[in-house]
């Protein structure tokens, strides 16, 4: 039922589809992402969702920009302890 309801919204490009590799043998994750704000601005439960993501999205992302940096600075053991400063 979920995918067919996603295969719907994805023909009408109110969706966008996609997956993501884990890894060499690990399972793909799917990605569905919102492709026009009507969907956020008229559907309620959507909303909800988003709202109660928003905080494990926004350390998601304060992760990823941490990983980038500690990649940026040669993967030096002692800059995972003092951080960016």
């Amino acid at each position: 039922m979920i995918d067919d309801t996603v295969r719907k919204l994805a023909d009408a490009r109110l969706l966008v589809t996609s997956e993501l590799s884990r890894g060499k043998g690990a399972e793909p994750i799917r990605v569905v992402d919102v492709a026009h704000e009507a969907l956020i601005r008229n559907w309620s439960r959507l909303r909800g969702w988003v709202k109660d993501n928003r905080e494990a999205i926004r350390i998601e992302r304060q992760i990823k920009s941490d990983a980038d940096a500690w990649l940026h600075k040669e993967k030096s053991q002692d800059y995972c302890f003092r951080g960016r400063g």
